[in-house]
C-alpha cells in the first residue's frame, strides 16, 4: 500500500511540474524553435503517461481491473471475474493505452537521443524545422509499431484478465525488447 501512494503521489507530482513546463515552453514563443518543439512532445508524453497511471490506479481495483470485473469470494479474497461472454474492452484499452504511452516515453528520449547526435555529428546542420516532421512522425508512431503487434498478440494468444498479468514473456516481450533497445 505504501508503494501505491508513493507512486500516486510521484506521477501527480510529475504531472502537475511537467504540465506548468510545458504550458511555459508553450506560451513562451520565442522557446518555439525545434529543440524546443521536441522538449514540449517528450514532455506530453511523460503528461500522457502520468494520467494513465493515474487513472489506472484510480479506475482499478487491486490492480487487477474495473471494480465490474471483480468479485469478492466468502474468504474476502477478490478475484477477476472471467465471463467468456464479456470482452473487458475498457480495462484492456486502458491497459493498452499506459502500454502505449510508456512506448511513447522511451521513442521520445530516442528521438532526442538522435537530434542531438544530428547537432554533433553534422557541423553544417542548422537548427531549423526541416526535419522536424520526421521526429514527430517518428516519435509519436514508433511506439503504435510495439502496442498494435502486442495488442494483436495479446489477443489472439493471451486475451487473459485485463491484460495486467504476464503469463507468456513472448508476449511481453514485443513491449520490452524494443524499449530496452530504444535505451541502448
Amino acid at each position: 500500500n505504501i508503494i501505491k501512494i508513493l507512486s500516486e503521489t510521484g506521477y501527480a507530482i510529475s504531472l502537475v511540474s511537467l504540465i506548468i513546463a510545458f504550458t511555459i515552453m508553450f506560451k513562451i514563443k520565442r522557446l518555439h524553435c525545434a529543440r524546443n518543439i521536441l522538449h514540449m512532445n517528450l514532455f506530453a508524453s511523460f503528461i500522457l503517461r502520468s494520467f494513465m497511471h493515474i487513472l489506472k490506479d484510480a479506475l482499478f481495483e487491486d490492480g487487477l481491473g474495473l471494480e465490474k470485473d471483480i468479485l469478492t469470494n466468502d474468504d474476502g479474497g477478490r478475484y477477476f471475474h472471467v465471463d467468456f461472454k464479456v470482452n473487458n474492452f475498457e480495462c484492456k484499452l486502458i491497459i493498452s493505452l499506459v502500454q502505449y504511452f510508456t512506448a511513447a516515453n522511451y521513442s521520445w528520449i530516442l528521438m532526442e537521443g538522435l537530434y542531438l547526435i544530428n547537432l554533433i555529428l553534422r557541423a553544417l546542420f542548422t537548427d531549423s524545422n526541416k526535419n522536424l516532421a520526421y521526429y514527430i512522425s517518428f516519435g509519436w508512431g514508433l511506439p503504435l509499431l510495439v502496442v498494435i503487434p502486442w495488442v494483436i498478440t495479446r489477443i489472439m494468444e493471451e486475451d487473459t484478465y485485463c491484460w495486467t498479468t504476464n503469463k507468456n514473456p513472448k508476449v511481453f516481450s514485443i513491449i520490452f525488447v524494443p524499449t530496452l533497445a530504444s535505451v541502448l
